[in-house]
């Protein structure tokens, strides 16, 4: 269903043809987030993403790659994650060779032009200080989980290290990280690989081998429960507590953090007593962080301010009883044909099974397609689920960040101590 092809200098091409599709969709994905970012240059590829977005020399200018992107109806954007940037396309299968002329030239050939640094500045201070209580909740968590790392910093970075990143800074960093070792490139639509891979090689095959700089691998000290109480004015309080614990090693690994994720986010269980019987929250679900250096499980929501403490310990009884019992079939099953059909649908989209593919590449280095990976999850069992929850819930492994003017961080802790038990 995949096809992979390994460029003779390490650029990895990967393509699912829709043979009957008019829709395509390209993304390069070039392993250089933020937690490569140089101490006191943090936000430097987020930057750097703003600046490339700015044209190659092809196309000099934002506006010109986006009007001749937009000539042939396509659409184009980019993104900064904390492992990777994103450059994607999307476009009609006929203009292959407009689209790639534009996505690559600007990843191969960027102007990186002086005379834009200060404007991009700009935006990106202006992004900084729109911080919503939300992702400063969710930045104050990374930043307790990773204390003393490069992932611990928010992707965007910090004002005072914006002010202080240079023209010299961005060349460097993007000389040293894309490289060929770097970067993947997925396509997906009604685009055939060895024709896409003929284009990619046009672009890409003269770029050289060069080593990257070294990089210090995350470790978790399980030095939990820690939390970080944020002082915001808010009617809510805005909760997320976090597990960490090793990356996963094998398919059965991520597909069974899948399974988890997907009890927690199921209608018996934090929905069911937390909304519907207590009436303690505004909205409550899990979400899943994968990185090369650890995984992250965390529960997040916005609660009744009054009652934060207690809905922080209503979360963690509700972890503590997937340690102590077997999840009912009836809710399993729920579970699996929820994300079975979620998979489903989300695979009428061409960049669904790019990101499917950057995933499994990315992390095990392999092409695994959704009929496989629907086939582990039905390998899953109810004492699976239990097994992973005794590991990974448990007071050592849980980082708090709260927003909450009157409740201090060390009751928060001794609640979680209590009532998620050893």
């Amino acid at each position: 269903m995949f096809s992979k092809t390994t460029l003779k200098n390490g650029i990895k091409v990967i393509s699912h043809e829709h043979k009957d599709s008019r829709a395509a969709y390209i993304e390069v994905r070039v392993k250089a987030g933020s937690k490569y970012c140089p101490p006191g240059k943090e936000g430097l590829t987020h930057f750097l993403e703003h600046m490339i977005m700015n044209g190659s020399s092809n196309y000099p200018g934002g506006t010109q790659v986006k009007r001749t992107v937009g000539n042939f109806g396509g659409k184009i954007n980019a993104s900064t994650g904390p492992e990777s940037f994103g450059f994607w396309i999307k476009f009609a299968k006929e203009d292959l060779d407009k689209a790639g002329d534009v996505i690559f030239s600007i990843i191969t050939k960027p102007l990186l032009a002086k005379e834009e640094i200060e404007g991009e500045r700009k935006v990106i201070l202006e992004e900084i200080a729109q911080d919503s209580l939300k992702r400063k909740v969710n930045d104050a968590l990374n930043s307790l989980i990773f204390s003393g790392h490069p992932l611990a910093h928010p992707v965007g970075g910090y004002a005072r290290t914006v002010k202080d990143i240079a023209l010299k800074d961005l060349a460097l960093f993007f000389r040293n990280y894309f490289v060929p070792s770097n970067i993947t490139i997925v396509s997906s639509g009604g685009i055939e690989h060895k024709e896409f891979v003929r284009l990619v090689e046009r672009y890409f095959s003269n770029l050289g081998k060069r080593p990257m700089p070294l990089y210090k691998i995350f470790k978790s000290d399980l030095s939990g429960p820690k939390t970080v109480v944020l002082e915001e004015s808010s009617n809510q309080a805005r909760v997320m507590i976090g597990f960490a614990f090793e990356p996963g090693a094998s398919v059965q690994d991520f597909v069974l953090k899948d399974a988890m994720n997907g009890i927690l986010n199921g209608s018996d269980r934090l929905r069911s007593r937390l909304r519907e019987k207590e009436n303690l929250a505004y909205e409550v679900g899990s979400i899943s962080k994968d990185y090369e250096d650890a995984s992250v499980l965390a529960v997040t929501g916005g609660f009744n301010y009054d009652r934060a403490d207690y809905a922080v310990g209503v979360i963690c009884e509700e972890l503590r009883f997937l340690k102590e019992e077997p999840v009912g079939k009836e809710e399993f099953a729920r579970m699996i044909k929820k994300v079975e059909v979620s998979l489903l649908f989300d695979l009428n989209d061409p960049e669904t099974w790019a990101e499917f593919a950057f995933r499994w590449d990315r992390f095990l280095g392999i092409t695994l397609t959704p009929d496989g990976y629907l086939q582990e999850l039905n390998k899953v069992s109810h004492m699976d689920i239990r097994k992973l929850a005794r590991r990974i819930f448990v007071p050592e492994r849980a980082f708090l960040s709260v927003s909450h003017r009157d409740i201090k961080k060390e009751q928060f802790e001794k609640i979680i101590s209590e009532k998620l038990g050893s």
